[in-house]
Formats: C-alpha cells, sequence, structure tokens
C-alpha cells in the first residue's frame, strides 16, 4: 500500500501525470460530433492558430513602465522582441538564444504595443500590453 499523500515528498506531488491531454492532429471523423477536434493541426495537416504559440510560447505581462517578456525560443539565433510600429515590426530588443532555452526580459513600450518574439524566421504570436 502507498504511504499516505502527507507523507509524500512535495517534489513528488508536483510532477505531471500526463505529457499531452489533446491530439496533436483532428481525429478522422464523421460525425465530427463524436471525434475530438481539438488538435493543433487539422485531419489535412493543416496548421491551426494555436500551433504557432505551441511551437513558440511567448508571454507579455506589463509591470508598471516596463513589460517582463517570457519566452522558450525554437531555434538557435537571437530573439528579437519586435513592437508594432504602423504596418511593420520594429525590433526593441534582443538577446542571444539557444534552442529550447527559457529566457526573460524586461522592455520598454508604451501602454498597448502590440509585441511579438521572431528567431530567425520563427515568429511568435502577438500580445497587446
Amino acid at each position: 500500500m502507498a504511504p499516505p499523500l502527507a507523507s509524500r515528498p512535495v517534489c513528488l506531488l508536483l510532477l505531471p501525470r500526463t505529457l499531452e491531454q489533446f491530439l496533436l492532429r483532428d481525429q478522422a471523423g464523421p460525425p465530427f460530433d463524436t471525434t475530438y477536434q481539438s488538435g493543433l493541426f487539422t485531419r489535412g495537416g493543416a496548421a491551426k492558430p494555436a500551433a504557432r504559440a505551441f511551437r513558440f510560447p511567448f508571454t507579455a505581462r506589463r509591470r508598471g513602465a516596463r513589460v517582463s517578456v517570457w519566452a522558450r525560443v525554437p531555434a538557435n539565433g537571437v530573439l528579437r522582441v519586435q513592437r508594432r510600429v504602423g504596418g511593420s515590426w520594429r525590433t526593441v530588443a534582443t538577446r542571444p538564444v539557444r534552442s529550447g532555452a527559457v529566457t526573460t526580459l524586461s522592455v520598454r513600450v508604451p501602454r498597448a504595443a502590440r509585441i511579438r518574439g521572431r528567431v530567425g524566421d520563427v515568429i511568435s504570436t502577438s500580445w497587446t500590453t
């Protein structure tokens, strides 16, 4: 019999129980109301909008005059934090990164600025600060 939860080390309680909860690709069907359509890719292999966020997680949170950025980068290179100005993207901060690394940085951008991350040709989803 397993020991009670109270006597187990805390780190064991924090371990994930599953690796992934949903399918990466939608299930074949019909009828579609009886299959899972929650994948990152359609049955035909086309990427859904969530696939970009899954490949390049990037978040931004305003803290006073600055914005804290968190990213898990998908490739070696230079992380460029970019701000939308008019119809183009301008780099406001850079940092050398390695594939799979988690990085944080703080940038100064105006309120309601739209920002995103970019490493080479891989672009994250954008956030409004």
